[in-house]
């Protein structure tokens, strides 16, 4: 398999995007992050160490979930699957704990709000996680799944 780089590099090519690109703080998984120019803007280019089927990650899946419970999600713009690489709307680098660092109590408190109101609101996908056949209603998170997203984590 070619590297992530030449396979991103591959990807921007033949959709005529612009080779420049950065490197994003990596997160405890083996994709990599990239933010891309796109047409006047940026988008995030998430690059998958190995190809996958479009019609069967996970990632899409609950994306397409989210979206038809009407939750706020990044935008898919392109898949391809044999380079394994996703193409997202760019939502910028601040992280909620930074803006409850930077904003007043009574801005802290709506988002709080707002953001316990989105997993509620997260919850009640579940009956349409069925209708859709999602990964979402087939995926268990016991203590084998527990044990090993920690496992996963410490090495990565």
């Amino acid at each position: 398999m070619t590297s992530i780089k030449t396979r991103l590099e591959k990807f921007l090519s033949s959709r005529g995007y612009s080779s420049n690109y950065s490197s994003l703080t990596a997160d405890a998984s083996t994709r990599e992050y990239f933010r891309i120019d796109r047409n006047g803007g940026t988008a995030v280019a998430c690059v998958y160490p190995e190809p996958f089927d479009p019609a069967e990650h996970t990632y899409i899946d609950v994306t397409e979930l989210f979206l038809s419970a009407d939750l706020p999600v990044a935008d898919i713009y392109d898949v391809d699957g044999e380079l394994g690489v996703i193409l997202l709307e760019d939502l910028g680098d601040r992280v909620l704990r930074d803006v409850l660092n930077e904003e007043t109590e009574e801005v802290d408190s709506r988002l709080l709000r707002e953001a316990i109101s989105l997993i509620a609101r997260i919850q009640t996908a579940t009956d349409k996680a069925y209708e859709m056949n999602s990964v979402a209603s087939r995926l268990k998170f016991d203590a084998e799944k527990l044990l090993w997203e920690l496992n996963f984590f410490k090495e990565h």
